[in-house]
């Protein structure tokens, strides 16, 4: 008893159990999600609903807005010229009727301006050269069908060429007329050096005249909107004549009041 009143030993009491308060979890009311952020749906991956919010997020962004809208462009008035002179409207339908849709064009009719309808000059040397043609061949049958009794005729002696001659001088003369046209015209067609066949000059001018026949449904068409553009030409010329007197004297009457005002500061 002495020796545990001198060391003495502190009793060292058991540690309480901690008891934890227990706790009701909290319920939040589910959300319903965007257009622009879809849920995530069993089966994605994560990269793949990634993906999808990256997707929408673009569409999103580069959506138009529906209440931008873009200013509405005017468009030219292209009878601007002579849009205000009488009857202008019945004149531009009856131009257009035919093909020309503008003043500008009008007035490449009005000026005499060469038009890309236009096939006057070239439809004219197409037809003169297949005409040479056809005349040639022409006269390559005419020798050709007297060519028996020429040399008939050149086979006589002097003493009965005369007697034949008389008696056969329309053939012969025929002959005569065709080889000497032909001497005249044949160089001009030659192909590689060489006189061509009735043939081949043939076969030429029939490629002459489908180039030509080509050419003229376009040459009708312009045939009809130049005549139609003539019949309006005086009545346009003299319109925009007045429009320019007027714009002539508008100025002038300027200058005379800038002058006039110049004059009363000077005072």
């Amino acid at each position: 008893r002495l020796a545990e009143k001198k060391n003495p030993e502190k009793a060292v009491a058991p540690p309480k159990p901690t008891v934890t308060p227990k706790t009701e979890p909290t319920v939040t009311a589910p959300t319903k999600p965007t257009a622009a952020e879809p849920t995530k749906s069993k089966g994605l991956t994560d990269e793949e609903f990634l993906a999808l919010l990256d997707e929408k997020s673009a569409e999103n962004t580069s959506a138009p807005n529906p209440t931008e809208s873009k200013p509405i462009e005017k468009k030219e008035d292209v009878w601007a010229s002579i849009r205000n002179m009488p009857n202008a409207d019945s004149i531009i339908v009856q131009l257009k009727s035919v093909g020309i849709t503008s003043f500008s064009q009008f007035g490449g009719f009005m000026h005499n301006i060469h038009q890309p309808d236009d096939h006057t000059k070239e439809i004219a040397e197409l037809k003169a050269q297949y005409t040479v043609i056809d005349k040639l061949t022409a006269m390559m049958k005419q020798r050709a069908d007297n060519s028996a009794v020429y040399k008939e005729y050149k086979g006589k002696s002097v003493f009965t060429q005369n007697h034949f001659r008389k008696k056969n001088a329309a053939a012969i003369h025929s002959y005569e007329e065709a080889a000497e046209y032909i001497k005249e015209h044949i160089k001009e067609h030659y192909i590689d050096g060489k006189a061509p066949k009735r043939s081949e000059l043939e076969a030429l001018s029939k490629e002459l005249k489908e180039k030509r026949e080509a050419l003229m449904p376009e040459q009708k068409g312009f045939l009809i909107k130049r005549d139609t553009a003539l019949k309006y030409t005086r009545q346009v010329r003299q319109y925009l004549n007045e429009q320019h007197m007027k714009r002539e004297r508008e100025k002038s009457r300027q200058r005379t009041q800038t002058k006039q005002k110049n004059k009363n500061t000077i005072e």
